[in-house]
């Protein structure tokens, strides 16, 4: 059980809504923040290298980087090795949106550490760092224990009736069981009008 309720990750996911609305108060969403990150990573890379890297479409990287082209934060250079293609730089514009990222998820952690005291806050950094060395090793394990946790899981809820409504499947079953014939699939008091009715040779409820 996630004892957390995911609040970390939602924690995370806050302050990257609020980095994101900075960034569109310069123009930049959230995917061209991704691709200035990348190409500030690495400087000379290729379109090719960028949709391989990010998973887009070749033409979505081109009018990307074209925007951010026309907007002042990538720079094209010829490929001293091939003058038929261009590699992309990140331009001073862009490194300053590192800066200005760093300094709004700083700045909005910061505030959060304001409500806790000096014993709480003290104990949550130390339980924090203690979670975030064991996910680095876990991530260098190439996530060992979590995915064998993941395929146990997998194999529980194989069938149906194993999902989580034990007491619903097991009602389930039963009716099933109960209705094996159509015929059996009537109302109790609707089968004994008919027994009444065939015992005095004619339908319930006719007159003769």
């Amino acid at each position: 059980m996630d004892r957390t309720k995911g609040q970390i990750t939602k924690i995370a996911r806050e302050a990257n809504k609020l980095a994101i609305r900075t960034m569109k108060e310069d123009g930049i969403g959230s995917g061209e923040m991704d691709l200035i990150h990348l190409v500030r990573h690495n400087p000379g890379i290729s379109q090719k290298e960028i949709s391989q890297q990010l998973i887009m479409d070749k033409g979505a990287v081109a009018r990307r980087t074209a925007n951010l082209e026309q907007k002042g934060y990538l720079v094209r250079k010829k490929n001293p090795t091939d003058g038929r293609s261009q590699l992309l730089y990140a331009t001073e514009k862009a490194e300053s949106l590192k800066t200005s990222r760093a300094a709004v998820e700083s700045v909005f952690y910061e505030w959060l550490q304001e409500g806790l005291d000096p014993e709480e806050l003290a104990a949550f950094t130390a339980a924090l760092e203690k979670l975030y060395l064991r996910s680095r090793q876990e991530s260098g394990s190439g996530f060992s224990h979590v995915c064998k946790r993941l395929a146990s899981r997998d194999r529980q809820y194989e069938r149906p009736e194993d999902s989580g409504f034990p007491y619903v499947s097991e009602r389930l079953t039963s009716r099933s069981g109960q209705y094996e014939h159509p015929e059996d699939n009537r109302l109790p008091h609707a089968d004994r009008q008919l027994d009444e009715g065939e015992e005095g040779g004619q339908p319930s409820g006719t007159e003769s």
